[in-house]
């Protein structure tokens, strides 16, 4: 008896594990957009990051470069015209806004991607990217609206029913046991 409440107690400490896959969810208001991701040399683009602590300085980068360092609005935002250089690299790069974070006062990196290329008769404007709060982890430029638990229900379920087994081969042995020998 016993032996069955540990298994229970187990069993129930595995289901209550939350999935690290949805601590995330649903996302937050960081976000930094670009008002065009496939910019030439010598273009000017428009940065706009937000949920920083208003009033903080937010320093925002293209690859190691300091493209400048507004100060975020009371709204946490802050909004940059930057006119990329005539020599830039051409290429994928990444725009990075860093400050003090709005809600816990920790540091908070944004970052979305372009690519620099030669400039055309007609530039093109694309919708603009958000990225999530360190600039990364597998968000990319879509939002979580699916499951990422998948693995971790599969492995529940194999816990589960190997503990049910486990039950089983206990029950079938103490029947055995009990059985009076004709």
């Amino acid at each position: 008896m016993k032996r069955l409440v540990v298994f229970a107690v187990a069993g129930a400490g595995v289901l209550a594990t939350a999935s690290p896959a949805l601590a995330d969810y649903p996302p937050g208001d960081n976000l930094i957009t670009v008002s065009d991701v496939t910019p030439c040399p010598g273009q000017t683009v428009t940065v706009e990051a937000g949920d920083f602590a208003p009033g903080s300085t937010v320093t925002v980068t293209l690859a190691d470069a300091v493209l400048g360092t507004p100060v975020a609005d009371a709204s946490g935002t802050v909004t940059l015209d930057v006119t990329l250089s005539a020599a830039q690299a051409q290429g994928a790069h990444t725009i990075t806004a860093t400050g003090t974070g709005e809600d816990d006062g920790a540091e908070l990196k944004l970052s979305a991607s372009v690519t620099v290329g030669p400039c055309d008769e007609t530039p093109t404007t694309t919708a603009p990217p958000t990225t999530t709060p360190g600039g990364g982890g597998g968000g990319g430029n879509l939002p979580n609206t699916g499951s990422d638990s998948t693995m971790n229900l599969l492995k529940v379920g194999g816990g589960l029913a190997a503990i049910g087994g486990v039950m089983v081969a206990l029950a079938a042995a103490r029947r055995r046991r009990s059985v009076p020998a004709v």
